[in-house]
Order: C-alpha cells, then sequence, then structure tokens
C-alpha cells in the first residue's frame, strides 16, 4: 500500500505529563509535619518507662508509673541506727504508709528490730522516701534512735505521723515495759520535727514479776505446765480466755506454751523476744506477750487483745 503524495502517515505522541500544581513550599511543609508525628510517637514511648511527676485530675492525684518500692527487701536495707550484732539479724515488725512529704507518693514506715532470742531489742522507724527509684528506697529519717520502745501503732494523717506504743524507763527490765507513749513527727518541707512526747506509767498490779535475764532458770515444779522439751518456767500469767508460760530449754531457747481455758487446746511454738514483749508465730498467727496483755494477730489484724488477770 502506497500513501497518497499529498498526505503523511499520523505520528505517535505521547500524552503530556501534567505539572503539578502544589507549590514546593506546600510539600516541604507536609513533610515536616509527618517527620514532627513521628517524633512525637516516638518521645511517649520513651517517656512511659519513666517516673514521672503527680498529675492532678478534678482534685484528685493521678499516680504515673515508678511510684515507691514497695516491695523492696527492708530487712536488706542499712540499719545504721540498730545495735543488730551475730546472731540477732535485723527484722521488720511491720510497715506503715503515707503522703507525709504531700508529693503524692505515699512515704513507707518500716518498723525494725533485732531478732533475740532471750533479750527484749529496741525498736526504730525508718521513714523511706516514696518517690524513690523502684529497688532503691531512701531513708528520709529514724525515728527513736536512742530510746526503748516498741511501736503498737502508726497512723499518719496529712503531714503528721502519730507513733504509740509501749516504753521502757531507766529502771525497766528488759522483760516489762514500764510506760506508755504517743509521740507525733510533722514534716517541714526539709526534714521531720518531734512534738513533745506523752509518757503514761503502767501502774498495772497485774505486771509480772521482773526478769532480767534467763541465762540462770530453776526448774518448776510439776504444776508449771512447760513441756518436758523446754522444763524450766521464765514467767508465767492468765487472761480470762487464756494461760500463757513462758518455757526454756537448757540452751537459752525461749518457748510459748499456751492453753485455751474453753476448749482446753494447747500449743507450744518457739518465742523470740521482741520490744514489746515475746512473740510466738504459728502458719500466719502471731501471738504477742507484753506485761499487761495477750495479743493474738492474724497477718497485721488484731483478732484478740486479752489483759493480763494475774501472773507468776
Amino acid at each position: 500500500m502506497s500513501w497518497p503524495q499529498d498526505s503523511e502517515p499520523t505520528r505517535y505522541e505521547p500524552p503530556r505529563r501534567r505539572e503539578s500544581s502544589a507549590k514546593p513550599w506546600i510539600v516541604l511543609a507536609c513533610v515536616m509535619a509527618v517527620l514532627a508525628l513521628a517524633m512525637g510517637a516516638i518521645s511517649a514511648v520513651v517517656l512511659m518507662g519513666r517516673s514521672l511527676p503527680s498529675l492532678t485530675v478534678a482534685g484528685s492525684s493521678v499516680r504515673p508509673p515508678g511510684g515507691p518500692a514497695l516491695s523492696a527487701d527492708w530487712a536488706a536495707q542499712p540499719h545504721p541506727s540498730l545495735p543488730c550484732g551475730e546472731g540477732t539479724p535485723p527484722e521488720v515488725v511491720r510497715t506503715d504508709q503515707g503522703d507525709l512529704t504531700g508529693d503524692g507518693y505515699p512515704e513507707v514506715l518500716v518498723t525494725m528490730t533485732c531478732r533475740a532470742v532471750t533479750t527484749a531489742q529496741p525498736e526504730v522507724v525508718e521513714v523511706y522516701d516514696g518517690a524513690s527509684p523502684d529497688g532503691e528506697p531512701r531513708l528520709l529519717s529514724t525515728f527513736f534512735e536512742s530510746d526503748r520502745i516498741s511501736v503498737a501503732d502508726v497512723s499518719v494523717n496529712g503531714r503528721v505521723v502519730s507513733i504509740d506504743g509501749d516504753a521502757w524507763s531507766d529502771s525497766a527490765p528488759n522483760c516489762c515495759p514500764d510506760q506508755t507513749f504517743v509521740q507525733e513527727y510533722s514534716w517541714t518541707g526539709s526534714g521531720f520535727s518531734a512534738a513533745p512526747r506523752t509518757v503514761t506509767p503502767v501502774t498495772s498490779s497485774a505486771a509480772p514479776a521482773p526478769q532480767t535475764q534467763v541465762a540462770e532458770p530453776t526448774y518448776p515444779s510439776p504444776s508449771s505446765g512447760c513441756p518436758s522439751s523446754a522444763p524450766y518456767l521464765v514467767s508465767g500469767m492468765q487472761t480470762a480466755q487464756s494461760q500463757v508460760l513462758l518455757c526454756t530449754d537448757s540452751s537459752g531457747q525461749v518457748y510459748y506454751s499456751g492453753t485455751d481455758l474453753g476448749s482446753g487446746n494447747a500449743i507450744t511454738l518457739p518465742a523470740y523476744a521482741t520490744g514489746r514483749g515475746y512473740e510466738a508465730y504459728n502458719d500466719g498467727y502471731t501471738y504477742l506477750v507484753t506485761g499487761s496483755a495477750l495479743i493474738v494477730k492474724d497477718g497485721g489484724s488484731v483478732m484478740s487483745e486479752q489483759p493480763v488477770l494475774s501472773s507468776w
């Protein structure tokens, strides 16, 4: 086939590209916005693992992650104010909490003593900063560093902590506190200020006869009730519900021998001297023998407090 002389073949021309109407500065702005959003997301992820300041929403404190190290091994912390020696390791008596500094993180108040068998040990209360990093509690203060006291209760009200319990005068034997006390401490912004201490002498005639030590016990009569494995009587007392004997073996280990007067059920357990008297432990229960009462606890809750009616 031949083309006519006055015509030419049709040429193929590719379609022309449309020129973009977007200006260069608009494109740059969009890129910068995407980058900003990406950086914000990364920062949020990084900050999720940090301890942030407390936030306040509608008047209530919203606690961020990484609060106080409540799971710390308190007994393993340094205790410079405790005179614990070999054979008398530090022992946690109780822990309490309260936001004393007002930063939204409750401080941890740890009552510590040295476990001993035959000699009552003093107690101290250590206050740890609630805003400490996890596992690294910072010690803010220690109460009762040079006192012979035993803590019964700790309560926090705002910036004030109130502590009450038993105390020993200079002339009181180790076995038997002869005073009760109430002591308040207030947070000043940089430390704690102690209020005057209220001390009340114990005048109960039911207090047991003083026992300064049990190093040289005398063998009791058969009616003493001490078990054959620990036949030496340290002291005894009776409440309306129970009879309690503290007995020791030839090595000096003290035992709690308690009898329920209603059912006749009896139990004998190793006992340990604390600042308040002697404590024995059995499957989550604590039997505390003081100079004026038998206190039975289930965990940290007091089940019964039986006043002493007579003692020997």
